[in-house]
């Protein structure tokens, strides 16, 4: 039989309240913030590693879909504005296709910081979204976690881009 301990109940101080926290900066996470700053809302980014872009940029996914069905373009917005970027600002996108690409995925990390800086992100980096905090039913904010121990960022709207759905 596993044994447990008994945590202490304890007051979790609120650092921030948003009209958006997006939990996750992966590649979603990162569109869903910069589209809702791009928006005029005030928008916290909690993201559990250093640096954004998610499984691209953590384990070297250099190979991007090209947003495209066939030789049509299928979507434009955030994620082909990234590719855009990548390649006009720097020099970020080789080997290209009409279905795929592949980029460096370190100038796709300095370029997620860019966007973030440019739209009025506040990132949270090394910063794990550990639960929802709740009124009644309503998801009213994160409560989060890192070296600065246990704080909560209160939001309008909590999207979760976790990838694993640990808020939802």
């Amino acid at each position: 039989m596993a044994r447990t301990i008994r945590e202490p109940a304890r007051e979790i101080p609120v650092v921030d309240e948003v009209d958006v926290a997006v939990v996750g900066g992966g590649c979603a996470g990162l569109g869903a913030a910069v589209a809702a700053a791009r928006n005029g809302a005030r928008v916290a980014l909690i993201e559990r590693l250093g640096f954004l872009g998610g499984a691209a940029t953590a384990t070297m996914m250099d190979v991007m879909q090209m947003f495209r069905a066939g030789d049509q373009k299928a979507v434009e917005g955030i994620g082909m504005e990234v590719l855009n970027r990548l390649r006009a600002e720097l020099d970020g996108v080789q080997d290209e296709s009409p279905q795929r690409c592949y980029i460096d995925v370190e100038k796709f990390k300095f370029l997620a910081d860019k966007m973030i800086e440019e739209a009025g992100v506040q990132p949270w980096l090394h910063t794990f979204g550990v639960f929802p905090y709740l009124e009644g039913k309503a998801v009213r904010g994160v409560v989060i976690e890192s070296k600065a121990g246990r704080q909560a960022i209160l939001a309008k709207v909590v999207v979760d881009a976790s990838g694993d759905g640990d808020i939802a």
